[in-house]
């Protein structure tokens, strides 16, 4: 048994992991799947044959330090219209809305995310065919 000050060197970075994990957390929720959804007014007599663009992500967070947040609350909304920017359409399928947050002493986030398959009734799909 060493009582030399080596023992409590070696001792303090699995002291300050201990520490840090009691001090953090953090949760992922889903809120919800949608099959469809939409935050504008997509033709719907022209869903069917809209140009699909598959596993479009967009989020919306904010961070803090202590009480203090910067920016204002997430909203799914602005989740929501960001997948679709990032996709080029008007309406979304098979959509996954999740809120995540974590915490770390001081530092802490919020977040919601947005992923699914951003379809265009603007720009329909063409048919692709062989000529010979």
């Amino acid at each position: 048994m060493e009582t030399s000050t080596g023992t409590y060197v070696r001792l303090a970075p699995i002291a300050l992991a201990l520490v840090l994990m009691a001090c953090s957390g953090g949760c992922v929720t889903r809120v919800g799947d949608f099959s469809l959804m939409s935050t504008g007014t997509p033709q719907y007599e022209k869903m069917g044959t809209a140009h699909i663009t598959s596993g479009v992500r967009g989020s919306d967070g904010r961070f803090w330090i202590l009480f203090l947040p910067f920016d204002r609350p997430p909203s799914i909304e602005t989740a929501v219209n960001e997948c679709q920017d990032r996709g080029r359409g008007d309406f979304m399928e098979r959509a996954r809305v999740e809120r995540m947050w974590w915490t770390l002493i001081v530092f802490s986030y919020d977040q919601y995310s947005c992923k699914g398959d951003v379809g265009d009734t603007k720009r329909l799909q063409r048919e692709v065919t062989e000529s010979r």
